[in-house]
Protein backbone atom coordinates (compact mmCIF):
# COMPACT_ATOMS: atom_id res chain seq x y z
CA UNK A 1 0.00 0.00 0.00
CA UNK A 2 1.38 3.43 -1.16
CA UNK A 3 0.87 7.09 0.48
CA UNK A 4 -1.23 7.33 -2.25
CA UNK A 5 -3.21 4.39 -1.49
CA UNK A 6 -3.91 5.12 1.98
CA UNK A 7 -5.16 8.98 0.60
CA UNK A 8 -7.12 7.92 -1.98
CA UNK A 9 -9.07 5.64 0.20
CA UNK A 10 -9.35 8.19 3.19
CA UNK A 11 -6.95 6.60 5.43
CA UNK A 12 -5.01 9.77 5.24
CA UNK A 13 -4.96 13.08 4.03
CA UNK A 14 -4.12 15.01 1.49
CA UNK A 15 -0.81 17.16 1.91
CA UNK A 16 1.52 19.98 0.42
CA UNK A 17 4.76 19.42 0.26
CA UNK A 18 7.66 21.63 0.19
CA UNK A 19 11.64 20.90 -0.13
CA UNK A 20 14.07 23.88 1.01
CA UNK A 21 16.95 23.44 -0.48
CA UNK A 22 20.15 24.96 1.31
CA UNK A 23 23.97 25.04 0.77
CA UNK A 24 26.79 23.44 3.33
CA UNK A 25 28.79 25.71 4.84
CA UNK A 26 32.75 25.81 3.44
CA UNK A 27 33.83 23.30 5.86
CA UNK A 28 30.77 21.32 5.30
CA UNK A 29 31.28 21.19 1.95
CA UNK A 30 35.05 20.38 2.32
CA UNK A 31 34.20 17.66 4.33
CA UNK A 32 31.87 16.32 2.09
CA UNK A 33 34.33 16.16 -0.74
CA UNK A 34 36.97 14.72 1.06
CA UNK A 35 34.44 11.69 2.18
CA UNK A 36 33.24 11.81 -1.14
CA UNK A 37 36.70 11.12 -2.84
CA UNK A 38 37.56 8.13 0.02
CA UNK A 39 34.07 6.59 -0.90
CA UNK A 40 35.17 6.81 -4.39
CA UNK A 41 38.60 4.82 -3.67
CA UNK A 42 36.92 2.31 -1.49
CA UNK A 43 34.49 0.99 -4.29
CA UNK A 44 35.41 -2.37 -6.21
CA UNK A 45 36.54 -1.04 -10.03
CA UNK A 46 33.92 -3.71 -11.17
CA UNK A 47 33.63 -2.30 -14.84
CA UNK A 48 30.03 -4.61 -15.56
CA UNK A 49 27.56 -1.92 -13.81
CA UNK A 50 24.81 -4.36 -14.45
CA UNK A 51 26.02 -6.39 -11.08
CA UNK A 52 25.34 -5.16 -7.79
CA UNK A 53 28.00 -4.16 -5.95
CA UNK A 54 28.25 -5.35 -2.47
CA UNK A 55 29.64 -2.42 -0.27
CA UNK A 56 32.48 -3.14 2.31
CA UNK A 57 31.35 -2.31 5.92
CA UNK A 58 34.36 0.79 5.38
CA UNK A 59 32.03 2.02 2.33
CA UNK A 60 29.02 2.06 4.67
CA UNK A 61 30.40 3.92 7.26
CA UNK A 62 31.99 6.75 5.16
CA UNK A 63 28.69 7.02 3.52
CA UNK A 64 26.68 7.27 7.26
CA UNK A 65 29.38 9.84 7.97
CA UNK A 66 28.62 11.88 4.79
CA UNK A 67 25.11 11.64 4.91
CA UNK A 68 25.38 13.31 8.68
CA UNK A 69 27.07 16.38 7.53
CA UNK A 70 23.81 17.12 5.14
CA UNK A 71 21.15 15.97 8.47
CA UNK A 72 23.45 18.04 10.67
CA UNK A 73 23.90 21.20 8.01
CA UNK A 74 24.56 24.22 10.25
CA UNK A 75 22.16 26.70 7.64
CA UNK A 76 19.29 24.08 8.75
CA UNK A 77 18.67 25.96 11.58
CA UNK A 78 18.24 28.96 10.32
CA UNK A 79 15.95 27.94 7.99
CA UNK A 80 14.10 26.19 10.01
CA UNK A 81 13.58 28.96 12.15
CA UNK A 82 12.67 31.38 9.22
CA UNK A 83 9.89 28.48 7.98
CA UNK A 84 8.43 28.29 11.11
CA UNK A 85 8.51 32.65 11.29
CA UNK A 86 7.19 32.54 7.74
CA UNK A 87 4.12 30.29 8.10
CA UNK A 88 3.17 28.91 11.81
CA UNK A 89 -0.09 30.38 12.71
CA UNK A 90 -0.98 29.60 16.44
CA UNK A 91 -3.31 26.80 17.01
CA UNK A 92 -1.14 24.77 14.63
CA UNK A 93 0.55 21.38 15.69
CA UNK A 94 3.70 21.27 14.23
CA UNK A 95 6.08 18.30 14.49
CA UNK A 96 9.57 19.15 13.86
CA UNK A 97 12.30 16.46 13.53
CA UNK A 98 15.70 17.06 14.49
CA UNK A 99 18.93 14.72 13.79
CA UNK A 100 20.23 15.09 17.50
CA UNK A 101 20.49 16.49 20.70
CA UNK A 102 22.82 19.15 19.79
CA UNK A 103 20.58 20.24 16.57
CA UNK A 104 17.60 20.63 18.72
CA UNK A 105 19.44 22.79 21.32
CA UNK A 106 20.30 25.25 18.36
CA UNK A 107 16.79 24.76 17.02
CA UNK A 108 15.28 25.49 20.47
CA UNK A 109 17.18 28.52 21.03
CA UNK A 110 17.30 29.71 17.43
CA UNK A 111 13.45 29.86 17.88
CA UNK A 112 12.76 31.31 21.20
CA UNK A 113 15.01 34.23 20.15
CA UNK A 114 12.72 34.46 17.97
CA UNK A 115 9.66 34.72 19.99
CA UNK A 116 8.54 31.23 19.94
CA UNK A 117 7.84 29.20 22.54
CA UNK A 118 8.93 25.65 21.48
CA UNK A 119 8.37 22.47 23.37
CA UNK A 120 11.11 19.29 23.35
CA UNK A 121 10.58 16.11 23.24
CA UNK A 122 13.00 13.13 22.79
CA UNK A 123 14.37 10.20 25.14
CA UNK A 124 16.61 11.90 27.18
CA UNK A 125 14.42 15.20 28.27
CA UNK A 126 14.04 16.20 31.26
CA UNK A 127 10.45 16.48 32.73
CA UNK A 128 7.05 14.61 32.54
CA UNK A 129 6.89 12.87 28.43
CA UNK A 130 3.36 12.08 28.76
CA UNK A 131 2.72 15.50 30.00
CA UNK A 132 4.15 16.75 27.23
CA UNK A 133 2.39 15.24 24.40
CA UNK A 134 -1.08 15.35 26.45
CA UNK A 135 -0.28 19.58 26.76
CA UNK A 136 0.40 19.82 22.89
CA UNK A 137 -2.09 17.10 21.72
CA UNK A 138 -4.96 19.97 23.92
CA UNK A 139 -3.10 23.47 23.12
CA UNK A 140 -0.90 23.29 19.66
CA UNK A 141 2.14 24.81 19.05
CA UNK A 142 5.69 23.59 18.30
CA UNK A 143 7.11 20.04 19.19
CA UNK A 144 10.98 19.86 18.51
CA UNK A 145 12.02 15.80 18.39
CA UNK A 146 14.42 13.76 17.46
CA UNK A 147 13.73 10.26 16.50
CA UNK A 148 11.22 8.81 19.20
CA UNK A 149 8.39 10.08 17.34
CA UNK A 150 9.26 7.88 14.65
CA UNK A 151 7.39 5.08 16.47
CA UNK A 152 5.16 4.43 18.90
CA UNK A 153 3.61 7.85 19.58
CA UNK A 154 -0.14 8.65 18.20
CA UNK A 155 -1.00 12.26 17.81
CA UNK A 156 -3.36 12.65 14.62
CA UNK A 157 -4.15 16.41 15.30
CA UNK A 158 -0.54 17.52 14.13
CA UNK A 159 -0.78 19.36 10.69
CA UNK A 160 2.51 20.44 10.47
CA UNK A 161 5.66 18.62 10.20
CA UNK A 162 9.13 20.42 9.44
CA UNK A 163 11.79 17.95 8.93
CA UNK A 164 15.64 18.85 9.06
CA UNK A 165 16.74 14.76 9.92
CA UNK A 166 15.44 13.11 6.18
CA UNK A 167 16.43 9.88 5.78
CA UNK A 168 17.10 7.15 2.93
CA UNK A 169 15.15 4.72 5.19
CA UNK A 170 12.30 3.80 3.45
CA UNK A 171 10.25 2.91 6.82
CA UNK A 172 11.12 6.74 8.50
CA UNK A 173 10.18 7.91 5.52
CA UNK A 174 7.03 6.75 6.11
CA UNK A 175 6.51 7.03 9.53
CA UNK A 176 7.16 10.55 9.68
CA UNK A 177 5.48 11.74 7.18
CA UNK A 178 2.22 9.30 8.60
CA UNK A 179 2.57 11.01 11.68
CA UNK A 180 1.48 14.42 10.35
CA UNK A 181 -1.19 12.49 7.70
CA UNK A 182 -3.34 10.82 9.97
CA UNK A 183 -6.52 11.68 9.61
CA UNK A 184 -8.50 13.71 12.57
CA UNK A 185 -11.74 15.67 13.32
CA UNK A 186 -11.72 18.52 11.54
CA UNK A 187 -8.17 18.28 9.54
CA UNK A 188 -8.49 17.93 5.80
CA UNK A 189 -5.21 18.90 4.80
CA UNK A 190 -1.59 18.20 6.37
CA UNK A 191 1.46 20.75 5.06
CA UNK A 192 5.52 18.90 4.74
CA UNK A 193 8.45 21.22 5.02
CA UNK A 194 11.41 19.50 4.01
CA UNK A 195 15.08 20.88 4.54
Amino acid sequence: VTLKDAIQSGRLVDYEYYPHPMNLTDSEATEWRKLTLQIVREMPADSDKSKTVELSDRVKMLLIKRSRIAKKAVNKVEIATEIVAESFVDGERWLIYCEDTEQLQCLMSSLNKAGFRPVEYHSSMVGDKGATIEWFKKFGGLLVSIRCLDEGVDIPSVDHALILASSQNPRQFIQRRGRVLRRSEGKNLAVIHDV
